[in-house]
């Protein structure tokens, strides 16, 4: 008997997700059981996917008995689909690529019986404010459920604070082949925390923490149940990588009152409030009312990170937004705050329209403490058109920071020749971005003097041996131009 179309060959796994970009296991695997085969049914409708990285995802529809004949939607994050996002990009209705498959009921024990299904398209992705992805399948929502597979369904709980929640998901970072198959975390849903990432950065006003063991690269998309329910209360975007420090990639930090930091140990999912509506009951999916990521485009003309006075010409100015107006809207609204608090979906707090030609963004000051702030800007093209409704406005952040890295650079003997040392310097936290090196004679050199510092042009300095004893000096600076201490090491 020929296979359905929608089956596709089992191949082997290259990739492994980036969870906004990567996580790495900050609690063993181990932790988070393995769930056998014979156990309840709703977490058959979790797979494994293998997209533009390896993540998790759900069979999900609008009701729990969806048409038989209607295709099948999938739920993942977004950063599943292509770790490129800009921060206000969203992706809509486009081609899924060769090759990406879904295997839900994907238990260690029943290997066997695993199937793959191709997906057909990527009907919703945005990193814009949450983490998401719906795609559809090359199969009916029949056709699983002859392979004993049925959707769950979302949630949308305005508060989940002290809920207890269960991770299903396949982590496989750090994880022995073997074992790369579903897993059951049981966890308690922490309060919605406004967090960022990366250098762009991506900005997720209503993240939430958990603390849920075994989250890895591959359990990012996974859905975040209500305890002792087959509802969805969210989607796993990506959590605090343990071995490295400061806030960047794979390292999120919460917006706070305070200087933002890194929770360790956390992990956080997105809420599905965003996408829950355009779920359809008859099992198929509407997303005219979805922010279409088309609102106001902007541009930086400064980097998101400065300190609270900046170099311009011989003087020392206070910084600025830096933000432009990039496409031919005609009139702009905007308005900002310290990125833990603002709300750019509520249309209080706007200010008048104002010319977007004018570039009124650009040169407008930033508040000159220390925090990270946000803006919210709503477009219209001409008079023609209607205003960029508050909850599609497009975001960016800026941070003020005037405190010099906790930490210096790590002096690293990478190996020797027989009659030379090989060294180099490497930043180890993502506070410090620039760095610089000197080095010479121990008793001639001194590290806490400027002179001498340079840029290294390659990988690796060559001290020889026979002209020991070497002193090396390694010394950082963060995006703000704050400098971290001097690092030195004696080379005898």
């Amino acid at each position: 008997m020929p296979k359905p179309s929608w089956l596709i060959p089992l191949v082997a796994v290259t990739g492994l997700c980036s969870f906004a970009a990567s996580a790495s296991t900050s609690q063993a695997a181990g932790d988070a059981s393995l769930l056998p085969s014979l156990t309840a049914a709703k977490y058959r409708a979790v797979g494994k996917l293998q997209a533009a990285s390896s993540c998790t995802a759900t069979l999900v529809a609008g009701s729990v008995a969806p048409p038989s004949t209607a295709a099948a939607l999938l739920l993942t994050a977004g950063h599943c689909v292509s770790d490129g996002f800009d921060a206000n990009e969203v992706r809509v209705d486009q081609a899924a690529r060769e090759g990406w498959r879904f295997t839900p009921a994907y238990f260690r024990d029943n290997q066997v019986e695993h199937r793959d299904v191709a997906v057909d398209r990527v009907l919703y992705a945005t990193m814009k404010g949450v983490d998401v992805a719906v795609l559809r399948l090359k199969a009916t929502y029949g056709e699983l459920a002859a392979m004993g597979v049925r959707p769950l369904t979302l949630l949308t709980r305005a508060q989940s604070e002290g809920l207890p929640v269960e991770l299903v998901h396949v982590p496989v970072n750090d994880v022995a082949d073997d074992e790369r198959f579903l897993r059951l975390s049981r966890c308690m849903a922490g309060g919605r925390i406004p967090i960022f990432e990366g250098n762009r950065p991506w900005y997720w006003p209503t993240a939430s923490m958990t603390r849920c063991a075994g989250v890895a690269g591959g359990s990012s998309g996974a859905p975040v149940l209500l305890s002792g329910t087959a509802g969805v209360l969210g989607v796993m975007g990506t959590q605090v990588d343990p071995s490295l420090m400061g806030c960047g990639l794979n390292r999120p930090c919460e917006a706070t009152d305070g200087p933002a930091f890194s929770r360790e140990g956390a992990n956080y999912f997105h809420p599905l409030t965003v996408i829950a509506n355009a779920l359809r009951s008859d099992g198929g999916w509407d997303g005219s009312q979805l922010d279409k990521g088309d609102g106001v485009a902007i541009e930086r003309s400064v980097r998101w990170i400065s300190a609270s006075q900046v170099s311009e010409g011989e003087r020392r100015v206070p910084a600025r937004w830096g933000i432009r107006i990039a496409d031919g809207s005609r009139w702009i609204r905007y308005k900002t705050g310290p990125a833990s608090t603002l709300d750019c979906d509520a249309a209080e707090g706007y200010g008048p329209a104002m010319d977007a030609a004018a570039q009124p963004l650009d040169g407008l000051a930033v508040p000159s403490s220390e925090g990270v702030y946000a803006m919210c800007v709503l477009g219209r093209r001409d008079a023609g058109s209607a205003w960029q409704r508050a909850e599609h406005a497009t975001r960016i952040l800026r941070q003020i920071d005037d405190t010099a890295p906790a930490v210096g650079p790590m002096i690293v003997q990478y190996g020797e020749t027989g009659d030379s040392w090989l060294v180099y310097g490497k930043n180890r936290s993502y506070e410090t971005t620039r760095l610089e090196i000197k080095y010479g004679p121990r008793d001639a050199t001194d590290c806490g003097a400027a002179e001498g510092y340079f840029a290294p042009k390659s990988f690796w300095e060559t001290l020889p041996v026979a002209e020991r004893p070497w002193r090396f000096c390694a010394r950082g600076w963060d995006d703000a131009g704050n400098a971290s201490p001097v690092t030195e090491r004696l080379f005898e």
